[in-house]
């Protein structure tokens, strides 16, 4: 009985597109989270700014 070669070619090939699709999936993910990480930030520093110009217009308006 001779051993059949099994062709597994087109199996690798599969693989290492799902993994290069699954690299490139994870650095959008990443890049998405670090620019809503940034939305988040600019939002606070401008509550914070709107909150300090209010307050100070308080201060001006009552003296």
């Amino acid at each position: 009985m001779s051993k059949t070669w099994i062709d597994d070619s087109e199996y690798d090939d599969a693989v290492r597109r799902a993994e290069r699709v699954e690299r490139f999936a994870w650095k959008a993910i990443g890049g998405v989270s670090g620019l809503l990480a940034l939305v988040a930030v600019v939002a606070a520093v401008a509550l914070v700014a709107a909150g300090l110009a209010l307050a100070y217009a308080m201060t001006v308006v009552a003296d």
